[in-house]
């Protein structure tokens, strides 16, 4: 029993090093910084550059393993009734299933496709810091057709897409839907790769595979944030940097870490302390080095700040 005390104060103090960076993520003045787990919820989605015959060979293979009642006339997904938004519900189907997102043919999404009652299912699936520094922005295949024109004006007026003009280098195939992909993308590297520059009226999804086809390369800006250590994941698009907020609650809570630490080092002390040495055996009857101990002192409290430091770098 009298160990119970000092290991609920030890574990109090391992739980708030853990919590630490769990408050800042969340803090006020953390609105765009916050710490993300190892895992993410995925969904996959065909390529945009992907030709008409393509996806309906896709289509076809998927709807043999899973079910796509949902993409026939008069289920919730039917509309839009083309290829690329069927193929889109029936590579994901197929995806959550088999755990195989046709290759090259699919992307990785990390945003959700779903659209009014057509729901896609997603999967937790780990993914790598490396994987999650690399992101792109493309259109959902469920795109109106009313909005594909206006997000290609509304990312053109704002950065250069002249490789979606005739004779660039992401003309072709010429469809609508690989042009307003790789222009909601020039856009999304250009503003600093947000989950609201990729947002598009909800049209935009982020990925995390290079759609790149060919002699069309999607670009991909590099940020300073990119360059966080691995143990550190960052939501895409968000800043690494502290607010004024976050470093006042990391200094509070390695206070109330210290703290926590020399009482419960204190306590292990007092209770060394007044233990009987041998229990029923009388103290003179006993040879000197066993009752005569060195006195125990606690270590001073920057030694104990300076292991509670390390043990939060450590997490």
């Amino acid at each position: 029993m009298a160990a119970v005390l000092p290991a609920l104060l030890v574990s109090a103090f391992l739980a708030l090093s853990n919590l630490e960076l769990r408050a800042i993520a969340h803090s006020p003045g953390h609105s765009h910084a916050a710490f993300t787990a190892d895992f993410a919820k995925t969904w996959c989605v065909p390529n945009p550059s992907l030709s008409y015959e393509t996806l309906q060979d896709i289509t076809t293979y998927a709807c043999n393993y899973v079910d796509c009642s949902a993409i026939y006339s008069g289920g919730p997904c039917f509309d839009p009734s083309n290829d690329l938004s069927h193929a889109a519900f029936a590579m994901n189907a197929y995806y959550q299933e088999q755990h195989d997102c046709f290759g090259g043919s699919g992307l990785i999404a990390i945003s959700d496709p779903s659209y009014r009652n057509c729901y896609f299912v997603g999967r937790e699936e780990m993914v790598s810091s490396t994987a999650a520094l690399n992101t792109w922005c493309v259109a959902k295949p469920t795109v109106a057709d009313s909005l594909l024109q206006l997000n290609i004006d509304f990312a053109c007026s704002r950065v250069n897409c002249s490789v979606i003009e005739p004779g660039g280098e992401c003309q072709l195939p010429d469809t609508i839907m690989k042009h307003m992909s790789v222009a909601m993308n020039l856009y999304y590297q250009s503003f600093g790769r947000t989950d609201l520059s990729c947002y598009f009226q909800s049209t935009g999804m982020v990925v995390i595979e290079d759609p790149s086809s060919g002699t069309c390369v999607y670009e991909r800006v590099v940020l300073v944030a990119d360059a966080v250590p691995a143990s550190i994941k960052i939501k895409k698009g968000e800043s690494g940097a502290f607010s004024a907020t976050s470093i006042g609650l990391m200094v509070v809570w390695s206070i109330t870490g210290c703290g926590l630490m020399a009482v419960a080092v204190n306590v292990m002390l007092w209770l060394w302390k007044t233990r009987s040495p041998v229990v029923g055996v009388p103290m003179h009857t006993l040879p000197e080095p066993l009752y005569s101990r060195p006195e125990p002192s606690a270590p001073p409290l920057p030694v104990l700040c300076l292991y509670y430091v390390l043990h939060s770098m450590e997490d």
